[in-house]
This record gives C-alpha cells, structure tokens and sequence, in this order.
C-alpha cells in the first residue's frame, strides 16, 4: 500500500500533526525571509515615507505662498483700479460741469445778443419811420454792408450754443447711467 492509495482523512490528519510539530519546535515563517532584510526594508521604507512627506510639505508651503501673493496682488490691482475708476468719473463730472456751466455762458450770450438785435431793429424801425417802404422781414435786416456778415455770425453763434447745451445734456445722462451700472 503506497502513500497515494491512503484515505484523505489520513493524509490531513498527517499534514496537521506534521504542521503542529514544525511550530511546535519553534519555527517561524518570519524566518524563510529573515528578519535583518525585513528591519532593513521596513527602515527604507519608512525613511522614503518621511522624505516623501517633507518634500510634499515644502511643495504645499510653496504653492500657498504662491496663492496668497496671486490674491494679494489681484487685490492691490482691484484697488488701484477702483481709485483710477474713481479719479476718470471725478474729472469726467467735472468736465461735464466745465461743458455744462459754457454752454450755458454761450446760452446766456446768444440770447444777449438776439435781445441787443431785436433792440436793434426796433430802434432802426422807429428812426425809418419816414421811410416810405417798410422791411418786412428778417432777411432785409441782414442786407447791406457787413450786415449779412452779423446775421450769419450771429445764426452760427445761436445754433452752436444749441448744439453745445444738446451735447453736454445728452453726455451728462450718458455719464449718470454708466456710473450708475459700475460696480461697487
């Protein structure tokens, strides 16, 4: 009867008492390997862990700082481009009060200059009341020598003031609706 024609039952039983008697004598595992390679890799494992650990430190401290100067410095340009947006609407009202304040100056002196013409005319029709023809209409006040020159001068200096009180007014909203859609 050979070792293959035994029952299984045997043979497991023969493997535990086998197995028993091997750790019974005091064998381990552990030492198929041997324990000074274990200590010397578990060592170098753990001295790679700790360089790993101080060099992700140091990249995490860096790139900390590099976040905090990104946020400082995007702070520091949203101040100063609040303060250049503050200073260009300042000299943009003060500029709209400078246009306001000569159109209406240029207003003031147009409507001077139409009462001193109007003064004008009339006196000249009293005086040429012996005059057997009247003029009728504003164009023959213009007629004569340098007359044409004075009404022309004076319809561009009425139309210009007009056209300089429309520009301020329309630039003045144009101004209170973009400052009033800045943030703040």
């Amino acid at each position: 009867m050979g070792l293959l024609t035994l029952p299984w039952q045997v043979k497991a039983g023969a493997a535990v008492i086998g197995a028993g008697f091997v750790f019974g004598l005091g064998f381990k595992v552990e030492s198929w390997r041997g324990t000074d390679a274990l200590d010397t890799e578990k060592l170098a494992h753990q001295t790679d862990v700790a360089a790993l650990k101080l060099e992700w430190g140091k990249r995490v401290d860096a790139e900390h700082g590099a976040y905090v100067k990104v946020v400082a410095d995007r702070e520091a340009d949203r101040l100063a481009n609040e303060a250049a947006r503050e200073k260009s609407e300042d000299e943009y009202i003060r500029d709209i009060g400078r246009r306001n304040a000569l159109a209406n100056r240029n207003a003031g002196d147009a409507q001077r200059l139409r009462d001193d013409l109007k003064a004008a005319i009339a006196a000249g029709r009293i005086s040429n009341r012996d005059c057997p023809v009247r003029q009728a209409d504003p164009g023959a006040i213009c007629s004569g020598p340098g007359g044409a020159d004075a009404c022309g001068f004076l319809d561009r200096a009425l139309d210009l003031a007009k056209r300089c009180s429309e520009t301020a007014g329309g630039q003045h909203a144009a101004v209170v609706e973009a400052v009033s859609q800045w943030p703040r």
